[in-house]
């Protein structure tokens, strides 16, 4: 099953192929969380991390919940301790994985997601780090299952091999990300800063637009938007999907070799790694792509080959980052898309 995963990704010679499941050793933790139900959440107690808690490789606190010590014993709950690896069975993405931080009291989690408390022969950062990556996550995606909800089982996560190199080399790796990471991180704040400074300025043009066309003689009436507020007579607000057909992307198998032939892959295809890209360049217009799809794996995916001119709009990681297709292209989940102009 996992040698697939494996060969994506190279390796030296003595790292070795572990099973996830056996990283817990024999006195680690490696189970699902809790099933715990509305009526047992509270709002003191002991805390309740959620799916929606668990980032690529980040904790996000978002959101508050508790249940009571007393639901904590009579449930025979697992605790989450700090420095617990957790693991999202749920997309987006399916098998995401942070480290559990210190809460400042007793912490459980919800049943969809993996606790993973590892034995001395191991680096949690290390491990995140590989889940965080794109071959482990791309790979997870094209094995989910589900129905409504693409998810993957705990035996299924704990059977899959990860390459594991010497406890020194890993914290070696793990302190050599930790200190790009946070480099990075700090670079992204400056860029975000400029950008919260382009939409004040862009807001700040918007309303000298119809403040000055107030001043000509021009009457305004409410938009019925509270971000957009008063708007000339003659103009209107208008619900995207009036003047714009939504389109998603997506991500045909990764198992199925065909789909991904290099000579066939022509199509550009736009991925979170195209986001990070734009972004560190201050872009939105977008012409090329980290990678591409063939023909065959598009017509046998959700995805549809878009025109130029559609609108990106991410909806994981940096959710509602926009960029302009310059030339036709497919994208992955990630996104949605608007292909603006009239309806046919």
């Amino acid at each position: 099953m996992s040698h697939k995963f494996l060969s994506a990704i190279c390796t030296p010679q003595d790292w070795k192929p572990v099973r996830i499941s056996s990283l817990a050793g024999n006195l680690g933790v490696f189970k699902d969380g809790d099933w715990i139900e509305l009526p047992y959440i509270t709002n003191e107690g002991v805390r309740l991390i959620q799916t929606g808690n668990v980032g690529i490789g980040k904790y996000r606190e978002q959101g508050f919940r508790y249940i009571s010590l007393d639901t904590f014993h009579a449930l025979r709950c697992t605790e989450v301790k700090p420095g617990d690896v957790l693991i999202c069975r749920l997309a987006d993405p399916v098998g995401r994985a942070c480290i559990a931080p210190d809460l400042g009291g007793m912490a459980v989690t919800s049943v969809d997601n993996v606790i993973l408390r590892v034995s001395q022969d191991y680096d949690s950062r290390y491990l995140v780090y590989l889940f965080s990556s794109k071959p482990y996550l791309e790979y997870l995606e094209s094995e989910c299952r589900g129905g409504t909800r693409n998810r993957v089982s705990r035996s299924f996560l704990g059977r899959l091999r990860i390459p594991v190199p010497h406890l020194s080399t890993q914290r070696t790796i793990a302190d050599f990300l930790d200190r790009e990471t946070a480099r990075i991180d700090q670079l992204i704040e400056k860029k975000e800063r400029l950008v919260g400074l382009l939409g004040e300025r862009t807001s700040a043009l918007l309303e000298v637009i119809v403040k000055g066309q107030d001043r000509v003689g021009t009457r305004t009436i409410d938009s019925g938007v509270d971000w957009i507020g008063a708007i000339p007579e003659h103009w209107s607000a208008t619900k995207i999907n009036q003047i714009a057909r939504l389109a998603t992307g997506h991500t045909p198998s990764r198992s199925e070799e065909s789909y991904w032939i290099p000579e066939e892959c022509t199509i550009p295809w736009f991925g979170l790694a195209d986001v990070w890209q734009i972004r560190r360049e201050g872009r939105i217009y977008v012409s090329t792509t980290t990678e591409k799809i063939s023909p065959r794996g598009l017509a046998n995916s959700a995805a549809e080959l878009l025109p130029a001119g559609t609108v990106i709009l991410s909806r994981t990681a940096s959710v509602g980052f926009p960029a302009i297709m310059e030339v036709p292209m497919a994208t992955t989940q990630d996104f949605v898309n608007w292909v603006c102009g009239p309806k046919l």
